[in-house]
C-alpha cells in the first residue's frame, strides 16, 4: 500500500468503530463454499436431499433467489466479495494474479472497528501469497496444499473442527470483543470424492452423482459448525452469511467444471443470511457479489470505507423495495477463454472476446454449446432470462438494438472499473515454476 493510500484508509477505518448501533449484532460468521451451484440445494428447489442442514438454516434466514458472482473462479470472486470492487478493478483474472495490499478488505475494516478477525482456508488460491489474508489477525492456511493435491484432499471435517476450536477459545477468552470468522469449504470442487455415509444415496457412477455426495458431506460439516455456534451461546448475537464463490458446469453448455463461461450455472450462487431478530423471507431481486460487503457492514452497524461497485441490499432483507443490481462479470482467462457479460433486468449479454464459443474445445460437448452470433463485428450471445432461464436461445441477431444498448452499458461499467484501478497499486504477477504450471495445465487452468 502506498503511503498516501495507506493514510487515507487508516483515517477512514478509524471512523468505523464509533458507528455501531446498540441493537446491531455483535459478530459475523462468513461461510463460503467452493463450487456450489445454487440449483443443487433443496432451498433452491433441488429434489435430492443434498442439503438438509443448509435448508434448515435457510428457513430461519433471508434467502436470495438471484445472487450472482462477478467471475467464474475462486480468487476473483472472493476478491470482489472482500473488497466490493469488480474484477477489472482488483485485477484477479488469471492464475498469476494477486489482490494487492493497497485494497481495503472487509476484514481490515472490521479489525479497525475492534473485531477479532480469523480466517480458516484450504484452497491454494486463498494462500497468503494471493492476498486475501489482509486484515485477519489469525489466518489458518494449514490445510492449503499445492494445486493437484488440493483437488484431491478432503477437508470439510477439519475446517469445521478448526472453526469450532477457535469459537471455543473465543468463549473462554476475551468475550467482550466482537469477532469476525471466515471459513471456506472446498470439497464440492473437482476432483469429486466419494464419502461413506453420504455418497451412497446419490450414486458413484457419474460426476454429477459424486458432486451431490460432496455437497451432502460439506452440508453436514456446516451443520456441525452451526450447532457449535448455538451451543456456545453465540447464535443470538451473530450474523451468519453463507455464499458460494461460483457454480459448476456439467455440460449444461458443453463444458465441465468452471472458469470457461459466464452462463447461469456458473454465476448463480446460493446466498443465505441469518440476522438475529430479522424475520426469514425470500428476496427475488438480483444482487451481486460486490453488494455483500456493504450489506454485512450495515447490519453490523459499521460504517465502511466507500466502495467502488457494491450497494447495500439491507432494505430488501427488511422487506422493502429493492431495485435489482446490474451484474457485470468477467470470465477468468483460462485455456484461451475470455468473455465478459452484463445482466440488466431480464436481458443478459455475453461478449466472446476470445472466439472460444466459435471453435471446438478439448472435451467439450458441441451439441450443448449455444453459438455466438456476430453483431457489430463481435461474437455475442443475448438471452431473455425470464423466458429462457437456462440460457439456451441466443437472441442477439433478433435484437441488435438491445445488444448495442447492453454493449454500451458493459463498456461504461468496464471503463469505470478500470479507472478505479488507477487509485490502487498493481501487484506484479506471481512467478510460478514449471511444476506449478504443469499442475495448472493438468487441472485446466492453463492452455
Amino acid at each position: 500500500m502506498s503511503a498516501a493510500s495507506g493514510l487515507l484508509a487508516a483515517t477512514m477505518l478509524l471512523a468505523c468503530g464509533s458507528s455501531r448501533t446498540d441493537d446491531a449484532p455483535r459478530n459475523l460468521l462468513l461461510i463460503t463454499v467452493d463450487t456450489l451451484r445454487a440449483d443443487r440445494l433443496g432451498v433452491y428447489g433441488y429434489e435430492k436431499q443434498t442439503s438438509p442442514r443448509i435448508d434448515a438454516f435457510a428457513r430461519e434466514s433471508v434467502v436470495f433467489d438471484d445472487a450472482q458472482t462477478q467471475t467464474s473462479w475462486t480468487l476473483g470472486s472472493l476478491a470482489s466479495l472482500m473488497t466490493s470492487v469488480e474484477p477489472w478493478t482488483h485485477g484477479a483474472v488469471d492464475h498469476e494474479s494477486t489482490l494487492d495490499r493497497s485494497f481495503t478488505t472487509m476484514a481490515e475494516e472490521l479489525s479497525a472497528a475492534g473485531f477479532d478477525t480469523a480466517g480458516i482456508v484450504n484452497h491454494v488460491f486463498l494462500a497468503h501469497r494471493y492476498g486475501l489474508d489482509q486484515g485477519f489477525g489469525h489466518y489458518d492456511e494449514e490445510l492449503v496444499q499445492e494445486l493437484e493435491p488440493s483437488h484431491l484432499a478432503v477437508t470439510s471435517g477439519r475446517v469445521t473442527e478448526k472453526a469450532q476450536d477457535w469459537l471455543e477459545q473465543r468463549r473462554r477468552g476475551a468475550a467482550a470483543s466482537r469477532w469476525f470468522l471466515w471459513v471456506h469449504y472446498f470439497d464440492p470442487h473437482h476432483v469429486y470424492q466419494p464419502h461413506e455415509g453420504f455418497s451412497e444415496r446419490f450414486g458413484r457412477s457419474t460426476r454429477s452423482q459424486l458432486y451431490d455426495g460432496e455437497i451432502a458431506y460439506t452440508d453436514d460439516a456446516i451443520g456441525r459448525l452451526l450447532d457449535t455456534l448455538g451451543a456456545l451461546g453465540f447464535a443470538d448475537d451473530t450474523v451468519v452469511a453463507l455464499v458460494a464463490d461460483h457454480g459448476e458446469e456439467f455440460r449444461d453448455h458443453g463444458h465441465l467444471t468452471h472458469g470457461r463461461t459466464l452462463h447461469r450455472e456458473v454465476l448463480h450462487v446460493p446466498l443465505v443470511i441469518r440476522v438475529p431478530g430479522l424475520p426469514p423471507r425470500r428476496v427475488h431481486s438480483t444482487v451481486a457479489m460486490v453488494d455483500l460487503r456493504p450489506s454485512l457492514l450495515e447490519v453490523l452497524g459499521i460504517e465502511g470505507v466507500a466502495n467502488e461497485a457494491g450497494r447495500s441490499f439491507v432494505p430488501a432483507m427488511r422487506g422493502r423495495a429493492h431495485e435489482s443490481s446490474v451484474v457485470a462479470a468477467q470470465v477468468a482467462v483460462f485455456e484461451g477463454f475470455h468473455a465478459e457479460s452484463i445482466q440488466h433486468g431480464r436481458w443478459k449479454l455475453m461478449v466472446d472476446l476470445s472466439g472460444a464459443t466459435l471453435h471446438p474445445a478439448r472435451g467439450r460437448d458441441e451439441t450443448r454449446v449455444v453459438r455466438a452470433q456476430r453483431v457489430g463485428g463481435m461474437p455475442v450471445l443475448l438471452f431473455d432470462t425470464r423466458a429462457d432461464p437456462s440460457e439456451r436461445t441466443n437472441l442477439a441477431a433478433a435484437h441488435p438494438d438491445i445488444v448495442a444498448e447492453l454493449r454500451r452499458e458493459l463498456d461504461e461499467t468496464k471503463r469505470r472499473a478500470l479507472a478505479a484501478r488507477g487509485r490502487y497499486e498493481v501487484s506484479k504477477p506471481l512467478q510460478l515454476g514449471p511444476q506449478a504450471l504443469d499442475e495448472l495445465r493438468a487441472l485446466g487452468y492453463v492452455d
